[in-house]
């Protein structure tokens, strides 16, 4: 089975990502004492700030070429994130506080669909070339593929 470099990175990261998402989130809705979905917003603000970095840097290895592109790259990142979190939300208002199922195993199976919908965004919205919509040389790691 062969699998990218880029795919691997990207779920490395989603880890530790996760990590930041599931200890803001026990933080929020926890410590603070916050309602499940104000403590999932907070989450995600802390959690997409980290996420951002090391998608642009690490996973896509993406190139601006001024503070226009990049800011046209963090808002796409952010457009796209706002989609997931609606979902996300929708979910978690849909198993929670409707169905009044325990929270942590909810944001569990929210995760893996958010984490699949940001990997397709973020490949072919975030930082893909413009005119062909594909990833630019400058943004992707090699075609390297690593068998397992």
């Amino acid at each position: 089975m062969k699998i990218k470099k880029e795919v691997i990175f990207y779920f490395a990261w989603g880890i530790v990502i996760g990590f930041v998402s599931f200890t803001s989130l026990w933080f929020f809705n926890s410590v603070l004492m916050l309602n499940e979905l104000n403590a999932n917003i907070l989450s995600w603000f802390v959690t997409n700030y980290v996420s951002f970095i090391t998608n642009r840097k690490t996973v896509f290895h993406a190139q601006t070429t001024g503070i226009k592109d990049y800011f046209g790259q963090l808002t796409n990142f952010y457009i796209s994130r706002t989609v997931t979190l609606a979902v996300e939300e929708i979910m978690l208002l849909r198993l929670v506080t409707m169905e009044n199922r325990p929270l942590l195993p909810c944001k569990i199976i929210t995760t893996v669909v958010v984490v699949i919908l940001n990997y397709i965004f973020s490949k072919k919205f975030v930082f893909a070339n413009k005119e062909t919509g594909n990833m630019n040389d400058t943004c992707q790691l090699s075609e390297e593929e690593i068998r397992i």
